[in-house]
Order: structure tokens, then sequence, then C-alpha cells
């Protein structure tokens, strides 16, 4: 299993019939949006549990590992805290998500690459936390909104020139 997110079904929302016309690299742009907004949300401490539903609250870290984070409180990303729960410890797993494939019509996201000195994978941890509770590669009700509106206005002159 993997932590990806194939956000197709919503592409296809948003195009509709003019999915035809979109190319891969409007597909890429697209999901790279999606996937700044899936860091800036879960950051905050915020996760969602599958596409279009409303963001809440991570689930709380354990008593053991909030101990553990003050203890190597040096080792943590600069963008977190000891009794944050955003998924970040050393911003590994929030920094490598990208967009795994992009072409006509379709786009998954996702956490990618290794992680520097431990055996798993970004998207092995990814799914680790999914499955503990902590759910975060989707796009909230809201963020489909702010992927729509980025898409018409990064797109919205092809559609006015008759391109799409």
């Amino acid at each position: 299993m993997s932590a990806a997110n194939d956000i197709t079904r919503f592409v296809k929302k948003l195009f509709g019939v003019f999915d035809r016309f979109v190319d891969d690299a409007k597909m890429r742009a697209i999901g790279v949006e999606a996937s700044r907004l899936i860091k800036v949300r879960t950051r905050l401490g915020y996760g969602v549990s599958s596409n279009g539903k409303q963001r809440k609250k991570l689930k709380k870290l354990s008593d053991n590992y909030l101990i553990f984070r003050a203890k190597h409180r040096d080792e943590l990303d600069s963008e977190t805290s000891p009794e944050r729960s955003n998924l970040t410890f050393t911003g590994q797993l929030l920094n490598s998500m990208k967009v795994k494939k992009a072409k006509k019509g379709s786009v998954i996201i996702g956490p990618s690459g290794k992680r520097s000195g431990e055996r798993l994978t970004n998207d092995e941890l990814g799914q680790h936390v999914e499955d503990a509770g902590r759910p975060f590669n989707y796009l909230s009700n809201l963020e489909t909104k702010q992927v729509e509106r980025f898409a018409r206005k990064t797109f919205g002159d092809l559609v006015k020139r008759g391109n799409i």
C-alpha cells in the first residue's frame, strides 16, 4: 500500500468535458499546488480523512513520544515544536511531497524518496502515520476549492481563448 493520493477524480470533475485538453504540464502544476496546500495544512496540525472532507486536528502525540521529542529538540525541524502534532520531526516526510505521476487528465501526489539514516522510505512512513490515525495526503473541502481557483486563475486564459 502507498501513501500516494490519486486526485484524478477531482481533476476530471474540475475540468469536466475539457479534460481532454489538459496536458501533462497543466496536470503537474495542479499537483504541485495540491501538494503545497497539503504541506501547509499538515504543518499547521490538521489532517483530512479523504478527499473533499473537512480538516480536523491530527491525533495527539503519545506522552512517551512527547518526552522523546523534548529530549531531541535539537533534531526537530524548525517548523515544529516538541508538543505539536504536525507530522514534522525532521521535516523529511512533508518536504518529500511531490507529484509522482502527471499525465493528461491524471495526477498522483505523495511522499517520495529515501529518508536519511533510516530504512523506511518517505512513502512507507506516510502510510505508517496514516495507518496510525494521522491521515494527511488528501485535499480538504476548502483545499479543493483553492485548487479549483488556482486552475481557473492559471489556465483561465486558455478557456477564454478557446484552447480548453
